[in-house]
């Protein structure tokens, strides 16, 4: 009896013989319900008993495949959107007046209606090549003009290499660093396998000594007056030390940042990351800048515009803008 009933559980449909033929063609064969279906010309309802028979007798291993719903991840990114775009209502509704100035960056300039917000952290959220990197570059030369101090976080480029770049826009950082008004912090030799030969260097992937080392380079700077701090990038800390590490890592920084005078800016590519950790690093910065590039019939053109900035007034219109090499970002009037 037992040896009948084993017989019609392998046997007992045209179905299970077909499925039996499939796997012992192809012992490796791997498929859904519907895939397997499919092999044999059926409606996946028709085979769903036989299959569960054959995952019963220890013949076919049942695994669980998990598939993304693009769908419902486009409904969830229109909450968060919807989410981020009423928080920051709120947090500008709530926001607290502030001493402003303007940043020396006319496309940022014109979007400000009172003046860029001092001690405010602003993310610089953008698409690659959109020239976030100049953009903080020459945030950075222009309040080193104005008298005050710089700390440069830099994860993706070798100091030297942005020492030059600034000299193009008429910045010689060298100058700063020996009146010990500016210093980097080179997260990026380390990782490339060369030594350092900044007064700070660190492994990025070491959120905590990177944390003591920032704090050790603005209790410095601060003593001799205001700050402009660069993260560059927020991106590349992410991928080294894991999304939940670098935002509480970036909570926190802003945290001692508001402690000191200062005007600190965080790079991050919005094309890297889901949408969802986007605006968890919007919602705890004070001010977004957004920056993309545009295919256009006359060629690639680039716009920025400012989503966020607490307690100041802003457009939030799209502006074009120009990235030139002496010059940096320049505002570019539509044609």
């Amino acid at each position: 009896m037992k040896q009948r009933s084993l017989f019609e559980k392998l046997m007992g449909s045209e179905a299970k013989a077909e499925l039996l033929m499939v796997f012992h063609d192809e012992p490796e064969t791997t498929d859904t319900l519907e895939g397997l279906a499919k092999r044999i010309n059926k409606d996946a309802k028709a085979v769903k008993d036989d299959v569960e028979d054959l995952v019963e007798l220890g013949l076919l291993t049942e695994v669980k495949l998990y598939s993304f719903n693009r769908e419902k991840d486009l409904e969830l990114q229109g909450e968060i959107s919807s989410q981020l775009a009423e928080g920051i209502v709120l947090a500008e509704r709530e926001g607290i007046p502030t001493e402003r100035f303007r940043t020396g960056v006319s496309v940022i300039d014109d979007l400000m209606i009172d003046g860029y917000p001092v001690s405010s952290a602003v993310l610089a959220l953008g698409d690659p090549g959109a020239g976030k990197a100049t953009f903080c570059q020459q945030l950075t030369g222009e309040r080193l003009k104005r008298g005050e101090c710089g700390v440069y976080v830099i994860l993706d480029n070798f100091p030297e290499n942005i020492r030059l770049s600034m000299m193009r826009m008429g910045v010689d950082i060298k100058t700063y660093e020996r009146q010990g008004k500016f210093t980097f912090i080179d997260c990026y030799s380390q990782h490339v396998g060369t030594k350092s030969s900044e007064k700070y260097s660190e492994d990025p992937a070491n959120i905590s000594n990177l944390s003591i080392t920032i704090s050790k380079a603005l209790s410095e700077q601060s003593k001799v007056g205001p700050i402009v701090f660069i993260l560059d990038s927020f991106s590349t800390l992410i991928q080294r030390s894991g999304v939940r590490a670098s935002l509480e890592f970036f909570r926190s920084l802003i945290g001692k940042l508001r402690t000191v005078e200062s005007t600190s800016l965080f790079l991050l590519n919005r094309r890297a990351f889901h949408p969802a950790i986007l605006a968890a690093a919007q919602d705890i910065a004070d001010g977004v800048v957004e920056m993309k590039i545009e295919e256009e019939p006359s060629g690639l053109l680039n716009y920025l515009r400012i989503t966020k900035m607490r307690g100041a007034r802003h457009s939030t219109a799209w502006a074009p803008y120009e990235i030139l090499p002496d010059r940096g970002l320049v505002r570019k009037s539509r044609t």
